[in-house]
């Protein structure tokens, strides 16, 4: 179907991430289709005082454009609606009528911020939304989700370069991303971009996905076992 708009992105609550991308667009491709809540239930760390950000996302966050913005939804969601089992169709347009969505996983920070250690990147519907729609998406998440997916037997061969995803540290990995999306408004083809799209949705469909991920499990599960009997 015809594409209406090139980006969304879609965020229920206002967390460092989110709200960058969230900025970014509202400055540079003010079209695009976007919901933004902006539900928190903490105190936003990168909100506090003396906490460090780059001057590019800076830029961004304290932009008129972005602090004016208030709330913007093009669903229904509330706290107790907005969780991976209630919040999985992706027949929407954010993900049926625009050419890339941009993830704004749950969790993005690789270099520091987490309390925990993960194996791999962590996914959640976000992801597997545009997958299922055949929609190429642009992961806003934790480093190296695209070689992730690809060794589990996706391909990501977009007609442009993703390098931005395997970069550890997060400022610069963001920043990469605004490059790109500064690219992109000079792009007027990404059948390529479909093209691998689609074969990611047939892998889904014919079950090689699936089996693919069970075998990664085994042996994560056989790696966890051999550390915990050390």
């Amino acid at each position: 179907s015809p594409k209406t708009q090139l980006f969304s992105s879609l965020s229920f609550r206002e967390e460092f991430h989110k709200s960058a991308i969230t900025a970014y667009l509202l400055n540079e491709y003010p079209d695009s289709l976007l919901s933004w809540h902006a539900w928190s239930d903490q105190q936003l760390y990168w909100k506090q005082e003396g906490y460090y950000i780059s001057d590019v996302i800076e830029k961004y966050l304290s932009s008129p454009a972005f602090n004016n913005i208030g709330t913007i939804t093009i669903d229904s969601y509330n706290t107790e609606e907005n969780k991976p089992i209630l919040n999985g169709d992706w027949r929407h347009p954010a993900y049926l009528n625009c050419e890339f969505n941009l993830t704004n996983e749950s969790i993005y920070n690789t270099e520091f911020g987490n309390n925990s250690l993960y194996t791999c990147p962590y996914l959640t519907e976000k992801t597997w939304k545009p997958l299922l729609s055949g929609q190429p998406f642009l992961p806003v998440g934790q480093a190296n989700t695209l070689s992730f997916l690809t060794k589990l037997g996706m391909k990501f061969d977009y007609g442009f370069d993703l390098g931005y995803d395997s970069i550890q540290e997060d400022f610069s990995r963001l920043e990469n991303l605004f490059k790109l999306l500064d690219e992109l408004k000079n792009i007027n083809d990404f059948s390529q971009a479909r093209r691998s799209a689609e074969y990611n949705l047939e892998i889904i469909v014919s079950g090689e996905f699936n089996k693919n991920c069970v075998k990664n499990n085994i042996l994560q599960l056989k790696k966890i076992k051999e550390w915990y009997e050390r």
